[in-house]
């Protein structure tokens, strides 16, 4: 199968995160972490939308049942509405778990199948494994799953619903662990560890295959698991940073991507379409 890549719209983010298919608006809502913005893309009409935010932001995803959205903000999980055209008025945070660790903010964040969300934290300075992994859940109940992470990336969960899927990303380790609605049914297990050669796994997905997909920092690449962690497939990108992939409503693949600490060739930073042909 061959695969056909092209970028989606004009925007390009300085740490381009946080993946996710609206299904209520049939659009990509990706971050800039370091910019403090979010964008809204449409592939289709390549009609774009930006809001600025007063703080960093790793992740967004929609709020069940809501014409909300909740967030994985700097420090703490927060409801927020966007708008068309007009700037973000309403923040309000959830929780604020971590307001005493300085340096922590929150990175990756994903919703499970009870609609509850995991959501990591980072030390922003990267030299603490000081990262946290914290459940959220619909009654709005925070609790600590794990600690000890340098950088938090996922999670992912496996299409039948018996484990989530963590990545340190920086000591380039993805661990899997069984979970319920309640949070942890089991302790985390070492699922697959990467050579320097890889580059650093990051944001990551199941497609509708049960195929795991994973996005390579410093990789330039996407690569697709089976679940005993043997490389299906990978797809070389054009960007050097990669950060994480997501599955539309019909099963295209969109990656988001950094242009941080490397050279803007006008790519990095992006956001793509995998397309097969």
């Amino acid at each position: 199968m061959s695969r056909e890549i092209r970028q989606i719209g004009t925007r390009t983010a300085t740490l381009g995160e946080g993946a996710y298919w609206s299904h209520t608006r049939q659009a990509l809502l990706w971050v800039d972490i370091k910019s403090r913005k979010i964008f809204q893309t449409h592939p289709e009409s390549m009609k774009e939308f930006v809001w600025d935010l007063p703080t960093e932001i790793g992740f967004i995803v929609e709020e069940p049942g809501t014409d909300y959205f909740l967030t994985g903000m700097r420090k703490g999980i927060a409801r927020i509405a966007l708008v068309l055209n007009e700037p973000v008025t309403t923040i309000e945070y959830l929780s604020r778990p971590e307001d005493e660790i300085v340096d922590n903010r929150f990175n990756d964040g994903q919703v499970d199948q009870f609609g509850n969300i995991w959501a990591g934290t980072m030390d922003d300075q990267e030299k603490q494994a000081s990262g946290n992994w914290w459940h959220f859940s619909a009654g709005a109940i925070m609790s600590k799953l794990l600690s000890g992470f340098e950088v938090t990336n996922g999670p992912a969960f496996s299409p039948t619903g018996e484990y989530a899927y963590l990545t340190d990303s920086a000591k380039r380790i993805v661990f899997r662990v069984g979970y319920d609605r309640h949070g942890l049914t089991s302790k985390p297990e070492l699922w697959k560890a990467f050579e320097e050669r890889h580059g650093y796994p990051d944001g990551m997905n199941f497609d509708s295959d049960g195929l795991l997909w994973i996005a390579f920092w410093d990789g330039s690449c996407l690569r697709a698991f089976d679940e005993n962690g043997e490389t299906v497939e990978e797809i070389e990108l054009p960007v050097k940073r990669p950060t994480k992939p997501v599955f539309s409503s019909n099963g295209s693949c969109y990656v988001t991507s950094a242009k941080i600490g490397i050279e803007d060739n006008g790519l990095n930073g992006g956001i793509f379409e995998i397309c097969s042909t």
